[in-house]
């Protein structure tokens, strides 16, 4: 049965399966816990509120703190398949080649980042501010793609040639790694709050009100409801995906 890990407010930290919600885990923090990123052979992050870290590399079974260099409040987390690890919070944007070991700070620390994508297998990394500023990371520096207002996070498809960016009654899609964007149409009054894009260009955005808009690389946005979680999810013999 494919199993994944969904968090939340209050350290939660739990199991998921098609059958519904596992037990939890007991963790070494209270703090929110705003997002998780998975890489192959069963390794994942997860962000909190606090500078809070987690990590594990056995596809969930356990998870220990890591130390970051910051006591912000932590908001987005991205990987590249046996690349470096990307966190994203409150003034600060930091980078590990080393599986967490060292930090590099990326800017000048006074963004607020509430979001960040990597593709895993290309070089391709973006980041958004709470302002919608959208930004490449290109050897460890900030270069800006524009702004959106009302921006609340980006996704990236593997390859790192598609993305989406998605927000307060917005949907706008990159062909070229983010360079540029263009809009997408859809119907209704809606906060999208988090998208995935697949290796086939296939995209899903998530948002308020159990809010789900699928599409193709080629077809049009159509939104419908859902009560269904987006997570990440384990695969056995054990290797986590997004």
């Amino acid at each position: 049965v494919p199993t994944g890990q969904l968090v939340g407010t209050e350290g939660m930290l739990v199991n998921v399966n098609t059958s519904g919600f596992s037990q939890g885990y007991e963790l070494s923090t209270t703090e929110d816990l705003n997002k998780i990123a998975c890489r192959y052979q069963g390794e994942a992050w997860v962000v909190g509120n606090q500078g809070t870290l987690l990590y594990t590399d056995d596809a969930g079974a356990t998870w220990r703190p890591q130390p970051v260099p910051t006591s912000a409040d932590l908001r987005g987390i991205a990987t590249q398949d046996a690349g470096p690890v990307f966190v994203a919070g409150n003034g600060v944007l930091l980078t590990s080649t080393d599986t967490g070991a060292h930090w590099t700070s990326i800017g000048d620390g006074r963004i607020n980042f509430i979001s960040v994508a990597a593709a895993q297998g290309a070089d391709t990394v973006l980041a958004v501010s709470e302002t919608g500023a959208v930004f490449s990371i290109e050897n460890n520096q900030l270069v800006s793609r524009g702004s959106f207002p009302g921006a609340r996070a980006v996704a990236v498809s593997p390859d790192g040639q598609s993305a989406l960016l998605v927000g307060q009654q917005l949907l706008a899609r990159s062909a070229d790694g983010g360079k540029t964007w263009s809009p997408l149409t859809f119907s209704g009054n809606i906060r999208f709050d988090d998208a995935r894009i697949d290796e086939t260009g296939a995209a899903l955005a998530v948002g308020t009100s159990g809010t789900v808009a699928p599409s193709s690389a080629s077809a049009m946005w159509t939104a419908w409801r859902s009560a269904a979680p987006t997570c990440c999810r384990i695969t056995s013999p054990p290797a986590m995906t997004c």
